[in-house]
């Protein structure tokens, strides 16, 4: 703001009003400048520069007392042009009353205007508020304060059980409850006063009168063009890295065990975009991906790539092109489809500090990090060099930590697959487009598009024994022999099997990996086929081939008993026989209501 010019002493663009200012002894005092700043959500703060006028020749120049200032609300007027003749109102109490130079003549002081509710900043308490709506404390807080209030809620406010204040001011602790609870508050400066507005929707704010009035259009002119009217006169485009996410927590007492996390997410592509590290010891022996179509994902994550590339972004990129896939049915003799020629697989193992052992394309070692995503959720990566914002880095999959809630239902871990298993247990994207008016997919419908096994239904297994109970086994063919050629042998219930095999209990399941997907309805013609599964297992768990079933066809794909390389298992029944392994069964469907521990206790929380 700019003072008046000398040759109008009787008009001034800015004057100062209060009640304070007609007490005795308190000489007039005339607005030298304005500067201050004020924003949604936030205490103003102006500070204004006056000075007594100049006295009669042979009088002592005014004396202002400053404690008659301070504590009382002062209005400072702006008056404004344009077609609409008005003024603007600031207003606020002098919490501080600065001497500055003075001449012979004039006595000039700084005089900084706060909110009332700037009082509530100077304390510190600690209170309980019980069984109250986060309106009602803010009413009960605010009471001690003699300063007008204005609520323009729509919203409806629970009734919490326990609100506390510890030992932080009154005005930290209600910004604390308002942002919690996405209640906004501003100033209004009306009528000589100004009150705290508590909104929660944007129509709280009052509109400007006159659409032509001055702060409807305000102009921009270079510095110096015009002194009688606000204008701008800079404009500094700026850009910066700033939070990525925003998280809030809450935790419910009467139900310790669910977790309630909201988050929100709204970063610009910087190529510095941060992630969070997770400082856990590695897990993993290995990770394989089992793909019906991996040529398809290779050519995708490689064209992925370099779009990444070529727009400099920290964004994830796809691992799929990094390692060389194993194809175990391309080199059957007869191919019985032609799909079964893209089954494929890439395995990647790991040392206990993570760091990756298969051989890979990456021009720098990949190591595998436990990380926070920008969804907050548990992820799995390979990090390129050390890891530093910057590095490149490969989304390998999404911790699966079960669901909680108590009863029946418990904490699973698994490594899923973002894709896929999202689709699979959730089903979204084409799968509502084609039926847009069904919730419910059964599990036929799923297991068409990505099988029926998935993170969940991998960890199951995982997580079970390899015990051997008793004595069971094959029974014999038709001939009653048994295909290693040992005769049969007959149990005391009088059933007769294969000798050398095992038994065992509903508690515990096969010493191997299933990933056979079971098509119930038949719609293409095959009843057993391999889905999208990404799978892994621990330092500590026991070696167990992963094997599978397409059409007529079983193929193991890792740790393949007794060196064997991955590949098609000729005659698969002597191949279970030479081991004393029993025939795989259906692995069992695992919706997100009935995923459980299989090994968890749930006799009491």
């Amino acid at each position: 703001m700019t003072p008046a010019t000398p040759s109008l002493p009787f008009y001034r663009v800015l004057t100062l009003s209060g009640a304070v200012l007609q007490q005795d002894g308190m000489p007039p005092l005339d607005v030298v400048s304005l500067r201050g700043e004020e924003a949604i959500n936030a205490l103003f703060e102006y500070r204004v520069v006056v000075q007594t006028p100049e006295r009669e020749p042979g009088l002592l120049p005014w004396c202002v007392d400053a404690a008659l200032l301070l504590g009382q609300p002062l209005t400072v007027h702006l008056e404004l042009d344009g077609s609409a003749v008005g003024e603007r109102q600031i207003s606020g109490i002098v919490t501080e009353v600065i001497a500055q130079d003075s001449d012979p003549r004039h006595q000039r002081l700084q005089l900084v205007l706060r909110p009332g509710v700037w009082e509530a900043t100077l304390g510190v308490h600690s209170h309980g508020f019980q069984d109250m709506r986060v309106l009602e404390v803010l009413d009960a807080v605010l009471g001690h304060y003699p300063w007008p209030v204005d609520k323009r809620l729509i919203e409806t406010y629970p009734v919490i059980d326990l609100i506390t204040q510890y030992q932080e001011s009154d005005w930290r602790f209600m910004c604390r409850l308002m942002q919690q609870w996405g209640i906004n508050h501003h100033f209004e400066h009306v009528d000589g006063a100004h009150r705290l507005i508590l909104s929660d929707h944007n129509s709280a704010f009052t509109p400007f009168g006159d659409p032509e009035g001055a702060y409807h259009r305000i102009p921009i002119h270079p510095p110096g063009h015009r002194i009688d009217r606000e204008y701008i006169h800079a404009f500094v485009p700026t850009r910066r890295i700033t939070s990525e996410r925003f998280e809030a927590r809450d935790h419910d007492y009467t139900r310790p065990r669910l977790v309630r996390v909201a988050f929100a997410q709204k970063a610009a592509n910087y190529f510095h975009q941060s992630y969070d590290f997770i400082n856990t010891p590695w897990q993993a022996r290995y990770t394989i991906h089992i793909s019906k179509y991996y040529t398809g994902r290779i050519e995708v994550a490689r064209q992925w790539n370099i779009k990444m590339d070529h727009s400099g972004s920290a964004g994830a990129r796809g691992w799929d092109s990094l390692f060389t896939p194993i194809y175990p049915l391309k080199e059957l003799p007869e191919t019985p489809a032609v799909w079964t020629q893209h089954i494929g697989f890439q395995l990647i193992e790991y040392d206990r500090s993570g760091r990756v052992l298969t051989p890979n394309q990456s021009a720098q070692p990949l190591t595998g990090r436990t990380v926070v995503d920008s969804e907050r959720r548990r992820a799995v990566r390979l990090v390129a060099g050390d890891g530093e914002p910057g590095s490149y880095w490969y989304r390998i999959g999404t911790w699966f930590e079960g669901f909680i809630g108590g009863g029946s239902e418990a904490i699973t871990p698994a490594l899923c697959d973002h894709l896929s298993d999202d689709e699979r247990y959730r089903p979204r994207a084409h799968m509502l487009r084609a039926a847009p008016k069904k919730k419910v997919f059964s599990t036929e419908e799923l297991g068409d598009l990505f099988g029926t096994i998935g993170c969940r239904e991998w960890a199951y297994q995982l997580k079970r024994p390899a015990s051997l109970l008793g004595k069971s086994g094959f029974a014999p063919d038709a001939q009653g022999q048994c295909e290693s050629g040992a005769p049969p042998e007959e149990l005391e219930s009088g059933k007769r099997i294969c000798a050398g095999l095992v038994e065992y209990s509903e508690r515990d399941w096969q010493p191997y990996i299933d990933v056979t997907s079971h098509q119930t309805s038949r719609k293409y013609g095959r009843e057993a086929y391999i889905g999208d599964v990404l799978g892994w297992a621990r330092f500590d768990d026991p070696v167990r081939p992963v094997i599978g079933q397409v059409g007529r066809y079983w193929v193991c794909f890792h740790e393949c008993p007794d060196g064997e390389k991955p590949g098609v298992i000729p005659n698969f029944r002597l191949w279970l026989a030479r081991r004393g392994w029993p025939v795989p069964q259906p692995i069992p469907f695992f919706a997100d209501h009935k995923f459980v521990d299989p090994d968890a206790d749930y006799s009491g929380e």
